[in-house]
């Protein structure tokens, strides 16, 4: 396990943008390929947890596939190599301690994060944990989808080179990938006027926002 240095402008733009909301999990996932269903695996997780706007985890993990290979269209993206990855613990021996973070109240955030969800999802349910609730029934901001709904479909790089200026660097890094992702959020609601309020957004990128009870439960620490 490793800590990522998170940007100051990420984390500024963070406290502005989620100040109001209990716990948010940033997240992205490198995999060996593109179908769960079909035995591909996580092999690297980013994660940054924000509550009410305030880091309080920050790490990215890697994991051992357990004897899947990193196919070689994902090597070409993720630039890991399997070698790289067979000291590395399991997703089931983190299995628990993940879904801990993962909690059913929190609010979700990440580019595309619906592909990661269907991985975790997955991952949890191999690993003999409780399944992650329908994506229908999670509380979920993702940039991706708030600019398809105004714009055509662009890469996490395009939506960067747009809204945030200059090229993303280590792109299809997880770790990259998220900070880059709170940078884009803050810099397209401010650009397309968008509230910036947790319901407004979430309604925006077809999930569902938390209640007030939901925001009561989730208060606490992680």
């Amino acid at each position: 396990m490793t800590k990522p240095i998170l940007s100051k402008n990420a984390i500024e733009c963070a406290k502005i943008l989620f100040k109001d909301v209990p716990k948010i999990v940033f997240f992205d996932c490198e995999t060996t390929g593109l179908a769960p269903d079909k035995g591909e695996r996580i092999i690297e997780l980013a994660l940054s947890v924000f509550e009410k706007g305030e880091l309080t985890l920050n790490t990215v993990m890697r994991f051992n596939p357990e004897g899947r290979e990193n196919s070689e269209g994902a090597k070409r993206v993720n630039k890991i190599e399997d070698a790289e990855l067979l000291n590395e613990p399991t997703f089931k021996s983190k299995a628990a301690e993940l879904r801990a973070i993962f909690t059913d109240d929190a609010m979700y955030g990440g580019y595309n994060v619906g592909f990661d969800l269907k991985f975790m999802k997955y991952e949890f349910e191999n690993a003999g944990q409780k399944p992650l609730p329908p994506l229908t029934d999670l509380a979920v901001i993702d940039p991706y989808k708030l600019w398809e709904n105004i714009c055509p479909k662009k890469t996490l790089s395009d939506a960067y080179k747009v809204f945030v200026g200059g090229t993303l660097d280590k792109a299809h890094t997880a770790n990259a990938d998220i900070l880059a992702t709170v940078e884009i959020l803050f810099n397209m609601l401010k650009k397309f006027g968008v509230e910036n309020d947790s319901k407004t957004i979430a309604a925006i990128c077809g999930g569902q926002a938390p209640s007030s009870s939901t925001k009561e439960s989730a208060a606490g620490p992680i």
